[in-house]
């Protein structure tokens, strides 16, 4: 079920999403997942959708393979190490690291591809990457408690296995 959901997700991103653009950058729908699940289910599912989903925006990218992959996997890591009770109760914290790791992900992202001498400014990566991580600021409640009902579903069937 998870590559079928990041296998969407990309997919809308790649190609939907950029209706929706606004002061040049998109919704990303793939990490707001990826942080959504991260602090809801912790590292280690976190970093199995970071992969799945960073493999297929490798493969619908124009960039070089590994850079989205690299990236959410850094972000899955980093996000799922706080993964407690508290952030499940708290709504601002989802919104904070939404942010934080979206500026995380976009400062990857361009270290990666200035490494692989790729012509990107530093401005632009950073006046990018702070919209971006205003707009999915924004978004992440909408994903946050989306990802917040499957997660209590899982657990009740979780808990009826046992």
């Amino acid at each position: 079920m998870p590559i079928l959901v990041m296998l969407v997700a990309a997919l809308i991103q790649a190609t939907w999403l950029h209706h929706f653009a606004i002061g040049g950058v998109h919704p990303d729908l793939v990490l707001l997942i990826v942080v959504a699940w991260s602090l809801l289910r912790g590292t280690r599912e976190g970093v199995i959708l970071a992969f799945l989903g960073g493999f297929f925006l490798d493969s619908l990218s124009a960039a070089p393979f590994g850079v989205f992959t690299i990236s959410l996997l850094l972000v899955a890591f980093i996000t799922g190490l706080g993964e407690i009770n508290i952030l499940r109760m708290t709504f601002i914290l989802p919104l904070l690291v939404g942010f934080l790791a979206t500026l995380l992900y976009y400062i990857l992202a361009f270290v990666m591809l200035r490494t692989l001498q790729w012509n990107i400014s530093i401005t632009f990566a950073l006046q990018t990457g702070g919209r971006a991580a205003l707009y999915n600021t924004l978004l992440m409640p909408f994903v946050y408690v989306l990802s917040l009902r499957v997660h209590r579903v899982l657990e009740r069937i979780e808990q009826r296995q046992y």
